[in-house]
């Protein structure tokens, strides 16, 4: 994402705003999302989430999230992170979690035969 950030600002060169194009190339892309071990430190990142991710769902982007910690564990102790609440708010109401295990992939491309066809 930060790299389409960068493009629209140094390569297309909109001024302000550059969210809703990202959200928009993010879209010609696909509509699912999938992000693994995903995790928070940077506090610029943590400020752009929530629009982010909200234009994403308004665009009808499914998101798959995978991470270690529960979503109100992310950008724990970090710089302004009661800005970041909100996010983490948006997470709450958009998700369906799994109990922890380690092997969901491989389970559900069992159950599935996904990709067992193609071996």
């Amino acid at each position: 994402m930060n790299k389409k950030m960068h493009e629209a600002k140094m390569i297309e060169g909109i001024k302000g705003d550059v969210i809703p194009r990202v959200v928009q190339k993010t879209v010609q892309g696909g509509k699912v999302l999938c992000f693994d071990e995903f995790q928070v430190t940077d506090v610029a990142d943590a400020l752009i989430l929530q629009r982010l991710f909200t234009g994403l769902f308004d665009a009808g982007v499914v998101t798959v999230i995978t991470s270690n910690r529960p979503p109100e564990d992310l950008y724990l102790n970090g710089i302004q992170r009661d800005r970041f609440l909100p996010f983490i708010d948006l997470l709450k109401v958009r998700r369906l979690s799994l109990p922890p295990h380690k092997n969901w992939a491989k389970r559900i491309i069992a159950s599935h035969k996904i990709l067992t066809d193609f071996v």
